[in-house]
Parts: C-alpha cells; structure tokens; sequence
C-alpha cells in the first residue's frame, strides 16, 4: 500500500503496530504526528470476523472481535483528538451487518459493527463544537483476499445481494453506505445531524440516489445543498 501510494506521487510512511494492544494504537498515532507534524484525518479500518452459533463461538474469538473492532477505534479516536483541529475527520468502516444479518452465526460480529455504528453517532454530537466530523461507512460485501469472490461463502453471499457479484476493492462506493456528519448551519455554528444513505450497485438502472434528512446546511458544497462535501486534508493515520 505504501509503495502504491509512493507510486502515485504521494508519500507514506508504513508503521507496524497491532489493533489489539493499546500500546501500539497509541504509538501509531504518536509515530504519525512526529513525521508529519500534524494529524487531520482518522480512518478505522481493522476488524476481524468469526462466524458461527454464539454457544459454539469460543471466549477468545469473542474478545478478538471486541478487541479490534470496537476497543481499537475507540483507543485511535481518543489518542487521534489530541491532534485533530477544527477541519479534522474520522472515518470508521463498519459493514452492512450493522443493520442486516442476513445468515445465522453472525450476532457477535454485527454487534460489534452496530456498536461502532452508535460510537459514530454520538461522537458526531460531541466533536461538531470542535468542527470535526465523523463518519461510518458500512459496505456490503468486497471481494478482498479474506472475503474472495469465488471463496466457499461466494454462493450464499450471491444469493441475499441486490447485484450479481461482490463490489471490487477500487469501487468508487460501497454497496450500502451510512454516514452521520456535522456540519456548519447558515449561521456558522456547527451541528451534527442528518443520514445519508446509499445503496445497491453504483450506476445500475436501480441506483438509489444519496439523500440527505435534516435542515439544509451551508459549506463547500453550497448554501442550498443538503449533503455538505467538506474537504479533506492530507496528514492521516490508518488504524
């Protein structure tokens, strides 16, 4: 990734650290800032997954899943806010399972999600006064090395999804997308409010269109505009 990056005239800066030791979540944000300075953006992206009926799921997957998908997001916010300013984002990626479980033996991992679901809505609350926004995405299926598109739960997969194959991992756009944001009111105070949700394939004659529910709000993408595009710095730390 870093050479990818690199390659396409950016810079990185790779840090090894493990979402389950708090130790190496805080380092990797302190190691961000000595490099570049400064922090502006936040994305959780670690999580595990394990599968199966909650009396056959064993205590040490359990607390895996806690562990990475909620403590470590949790830890990387809390160390990121001593950096963040006004303008600064954190994007947290959750999955569908937040609000489907289409299959049995997922209850732990969606409720995992649905937790860092709830973390972002009320952190949207909290950090608006500081002009930071926060965000969940939640995609569907992406057909990644862990999650192949042809892996052994591809037909079952297939068979509860609106296209006909998983999204790839340069999709312009996830599947199914919920975005809590703050923004500036025509005031200039800043307010957290509104949900906007996206979802089945991108372009397709059944594309739903984003929208947005709440006050109109003023910014970047205009006074009249109900779905604020604010921009994005560059210094990030992925976690």
């Amino acid at each position: 990734m870093a050479a990818a990056a690199v390659a396409a005239g950016g810079i990185a800066h790779p840090i090894h650290a493990d979402s389950r030791h708090e130790q190496d979540v805080e380092a990797a944000v302190a190691q961000t800032v000595d490099r570049f300075g400064s922090l502006d953006i936040l994305v959780n992206n670690a999580a595990v997954g394990s599968f199966g009926p909650i009396t056959e799921l064993k205590m040490d997957e359990i607390d895996a899943m806690l562990t990475i998908n909620v403590r470590s997001a949790i830890v990387a916010i809390r160390e990121a806010l001593a950096h963040l300013g006004d303008g600064g984002r954190i994007i947290n990626i959750g999955s569908i399972n937040a609000d489907r479980t289409p299959f049995p033996g997922q209850s732990v991992h969606a409720l995992t999600k649905g937790t860092l679901a709830s973390l972002t809505r009320g952190l949207a609350r909290e950090l608006a006064p500081r002009g930071i926004t926060i965000n969940n995405i939640q995609p569907g299926p992406i057909d990644t090395d862990a999650n192949p598109a042809g892996g052994p739960d591809a037909a079952n997969m297939l068979g509860v999804m609106a296209v006909d194959r998983p999204k790839p991992p340069t999709s312009p756009a996830p599947a199914w997308t919920s975005t809590e944001h703050s923004a500036r009111d025509p005031r200039g105070r800043w307010q957290s409010r509104g949900r906007v949700k996206k979802y089945r394939e991108p372009g397709s004659a059944d594309e739903v269109r984003p929208r947005c529910r709440g006050r109109g709000v003023s910014g970047e993408a205009g006074a009249n505009s109900r779905c604020p595009r604010p921009r994005l710095p560059s210094a990030r730390v992925r976690v």
